[in-house]
């Protein structure tokens, strides 16, 4: 097999970005928005300096394909473009960092494209996918200043940066990875004499500016948000063992497995780096220890890790081109058995969203309860408001909410999230009054019995007024319920004697 990469790395690498392109563009409209679809699709209608839980970068990308107007496809469209230019660059490091073997980009790009987290990021706009694009371009820029310092080199270095700290907060990662780099090349002291690495410090404190100047006019509100989610909470090591093993079936349990083996071996110095593939290392796992940190204390989201994998897969392709004759027979037939996980788990994965079998295989239906039904749920919650000149559409929490008012954005209502919990929606429509009257949209994995329903917000009380029952194939993906609330008793009586 790798012998066969060898042989043809040039065609592979042809075929593979152009099937990965390919395929997600025939299933780019198969089924509905995610939760963080289309919650950044929502930033992008609504341009901003920066949002509660993200800098505006994502928005801004995803705002560039919403020209012609609101679209889904749209949506989709510009990380699919992102991720193949991604897979693009992941070749050019390859090629940089180990130049005397061309093959070692190809089997990192397959590596790369055995991740259900890539093929998933391959529609789903999150700011980790443009994190990528900007950590693999600083393996480039790195690599030409090594060359020779240069002041054009530096300003790029600083952009770079600045792309990332308008991206995501773990950007901050790049800057420490540098750091703990130089140090370990014995080279911080050269590099602080360069007057362009200081330019590039401005620069990048230039262009982060917007984010600092809205956290100033809205009480530093995301930059406490994120704190809270990232040390709230009692940190307990049995999270960390879950996000793990998240990230070894989510990131590809082969890649994960061949991760840990490198990391291993470069740790105890039976593996030894060159200067740029030591960059690698050092952004992958620093990247990985933060996440890690996080998971402690009760996040389990698996894309978070995506950028930190992405940086080690050069190194775990190089490592199993080199030594791959002297693996023990055990260890050959371990990342064998890895391998066709990895890949009967994208077989699942695609089977799933083309195919959706749900009449087929019990309980698959579960995993389409994100993406299917949310779009006729909005609609319906529209006909109900305009019925009933409701002011507001409710929903419970914000991962309910980003669907429904993406897809009753062209409505007029606003969407409001009925818990104490602060996000993004109290900043664009505010907080529930219980003087308000409005459409409460609650999904349930059944029908519910209860014809009232209690929510947080005093003296408000809401009365089932209708039901949704999506079904596909004649199964039940997802159950809506819809209340009327208000704080008007009589009305609500009324209503139900109606």
């Amino acid at each position: 097999m790798l012998d066969f990469i060898r042989q043809h790395s040039r065609l592979l690498n042809t075929l593979l970005i152009g099937g990965f392109f390919l395929l997600h563009g025939l299933l780019i409209n198969s089924v509905g928005l995610g939760v963080d679809e289309a919650h950044y699709g929502l930033y992008a209608l609504r341009l901003d300096w920066s949002y509660f839980d993200h800098p505006p970068m994502v928005g801004w990308l995803l705002a560039l394909g919403q020209i012609a107007g609101q679209s889904d496809i749209a949506l989709r469209l510009v990380p699919m473009l992102i991720m193949t230019i991604n897979s693009v660059l992941l070749l050019q490091v390859c090629q940089r960092c180990f130049a005397e073997e061309q093959a070692t980009g190809t089997l990192a790009l397959l590596l790369f494209y055995l991740s259900v987290v890539t093929q998933l990021l391959g529609w789903g706009m999150v700011p980790d996918v443009a994190l990528m694009t900007w950590h693999l371009l600083l393996i480039l820029a790195i690599a030409n200043l090594q060359q020779q310092f240069s002041w054009q080199g530096f300003v790029y270095l600083g952009v770079l940066i600045g792309l990332s700290g308008l991206t995501k907060y773990t950007a901050i990662v790049m800057p420490l990875a540098l750091l703990s780099w130089l140090i370990t090349q014995r080279q911080l002291l050269l590099w602080l004499a360069q007057p362009g690495l200081w330019l590039a410090v401005i620069i990048a404190a230039v262009m982060i500016s917007p984010v600092i100047y809205w956290n100033a006019t809205h009480d530093w509100v995301s930059l406490r948000y994120q704190f809270d989610h990232g040390a709230g909470g009692e940190w307990q090591l049995i999270n960390v063992l879950k996000m793990l093993l998240a990230q070894w079936l989510s990131m590809a349990p082969v890649n994960v497995v061949l991760g840990v083996i490198v990391i291993y071996q470069i740790t105890s110095r039976q593996l030894r780096l060159s200067p740029l593939p030591s960059l690698l290392l050092h952004l992958g796992l620093i990247h990985l220890l933060l996440v890690a940190w996080s998971a402690g204390n009760g996040e389990l989201l698996p894309h978070w890790s995506a950028v930190g994998w992405l940086m080690l897969t050069p190194l775990t392709a190089h490592f199993c081109l080199l030594n791959a004759k002297q693996f023990s027979p055990l260890l050959r037939k371990v990342l064998q058995f890895m391998t066709l996980l990895s890949a009967v788990l994208l077989l699942i994965l695609f089977s799933l969203l083309a195919f959706k079998p749900v009449n087929l295989i019990k309980g698959s239906e579960q995993a389409l309860q994100d993406i299917m039904g949310w779009q006729q749920a909005a609609e319906r919650a529209v006909a109900l408001a305009d019925t009933l000149q409701a002011d507001y559409v409710w929903v419970e929490n914000w991962t309910h909410s980003s669907r429904i008012a993406w897809y009753s954005y062209d409505s007029g209502y606003a969407v409001q999230v009925v818990d104490d919990k602060p996000n993004q929606f109290d900043l664009w429509h505010g907080e529930p009054q219980a003087a308000s009257t409005a459409i409460l949209v609650t999904p349930k994995k059944h029908k519910s019995r209860n014809a009232i329903k209690t929510i947080d917000l005093a003296h408000s009380i809401c009365r089932r007024i209708d039901q949704l029952d999506f079904q596909y194939h004649g199964v039940t993906i997802n159950h809506f319920n819809f209340y009327y609330c208000t704080a008007d008793h009589i009305k609500l009586q009324m209503l139900q004697n109606s």
